[in-house]
């Protein structure tokens, strides 16, 4: 007489192996879909990153991506344009009204991700402006990280669901107004 336990073990394996492949699949297909952008543009002149002005993100064709203003004091990213999905009037919502606000935020935050996914890795300049200073196609640097395949621990600094995290360096000197020598 054979034991139904192997079978059964066999079968609680395939079904785990499955499991664990439908949610790693599915984490690999959301970090693809979903990103989110960051910007450290060092501002030499003023010794800080640049908080003010507005940003032509560019492939490296030199074909406009989008157009990106930054909102000072912290330099906050409003995205213009057509196409352009801006989470900032969400963002801006506080106390109360924050909590009343979040699901709408998280409905913004979720169409923006999947709109820079189509474009964020792709950047490799900047048309910039800021103050009396325009550059054209300053170089910036390009840095992409996912950690899609963490996406399940249940740790607050560690899961979640997954995104591309696409950031951008560059350096300038807006009172010579030209490009520093640092990145790229």
């Amino acid at each position: 007489m054979r034991s139904s336990i192997p079978r059964a073990g066999a079968a609680a394996l395939v079904a785990a192996v499955l499991v664990a492949g439908a949610a790693l699949g599915w984490g690999a297909w959301r970090a693809h879909t979903h990103a989110t952008l960051s910007f450290y543009i060092q501002d030499r002149a003023g010794g800080s990153s640049l908080s003010n002005g507005t940003l032509v993100l560019r492939d490296a064709a030199g074909a406009a991506l989008a157009r990106v203003g930054l909102d000072p004091p912290l330099g906050v990213p409003r995205y213009e344009g057509e196409g352009a999905v801006d989470c900032t009037a969400e963002e801006r919502l506080g106390g109360a009204e924050w909590r009343l606000g979040g699901a709408e935020w998280r409905r913004c935050f979720d169409a923006q991700s999947r709109w820079l996914s189509q474009w964020a890795e792709q950047v490799s300049s900047a048309d910039i402006a800021v103050g009396a200073c325009r550059l054209d196609r300053l170089p910036l640097l390009r840095e992409t990280y996912s950690d899609w395949w963490l996406w399940w621990l249940p740790l607050p600094h560690v899961g979640g669901s997954p995104l591309r995290h696409v950031s951008l360096r560059g350096e300038l000197d807006s009172v010579r107004c030209k490009a520093s020598a640092g990145v790229p």
